[in-house]
């Protein structure tokens, strides 16, 4: 059974702004969940969007500590995995050494997409609340990748 692991993309000029105590190498796609980590402003705070680039899910992040991001992008993957996987060819790691850090000059074209449309829904959010919704709105809005359009979140997974 396959191990997935986790892959968190920076761009190069953010990646003073965190203080990583892992390697930071050029990304290379692999199998697993890929995330870019991408800035964003809400309501005058600095934040971080990821951006998953296999099926598109945004999440908002407060937090510029590694270990904060790593953690988010562990509990993304948790809370939408279907409960019964019995039947699953591969597993998923939840440990933080399984997310490793990358930077990347340019992002897949769908990626650049929903970033630019978390920016534009979350330009006017009075506060990081308002824009945690906005960003659940984008969730729920069709996204096309690899030439399948279909919705990050179905109403099926929520909670």
């Amino acid at each position: 059974m396959a191990l997935l692991k986790h892959q968190t993309i920076l761009p190069p000029d953010t990646l003073a702004m965190f203080d990583i105590d892992k390697p930071v190498t050029p990304y290379e796609y692999r199998p697993g969940f890929s995330w870019f980590l991408c800035p964003i402003t809400v309501a005058d705070s600095q934040e971080w969007l990821l951006i998953n680039v296999e099926f598109g899910y945004c999440d908002l992040i407060e937090s510029n500590h590694a270990e904060d991001l790593e953690q988010a992008v562990l509990d993304v993957i948790d809370l939408h995995l279907p409960d019964n996987r019995e039947e699953d060819n591969v597993s998923v790691s939840f440990d933080p050494d399984d997310v490793s850090w990358h930077s990347a000059d340019k992002m897949p074209e769908h990626v650049a997409q929903r970033y630019q449309q978390a920016l534009k829904q979350t330009r006017r959010c009075k506060d990081s609340l308002q824009a945690e919704d906005e960003i659940e709105h984008l969730n729920h809005t069709p996204l096309t990748i690899g030439g399948c359009t279909f919705t990050p979140v179905s109403t099926a997974v929520e909670n």
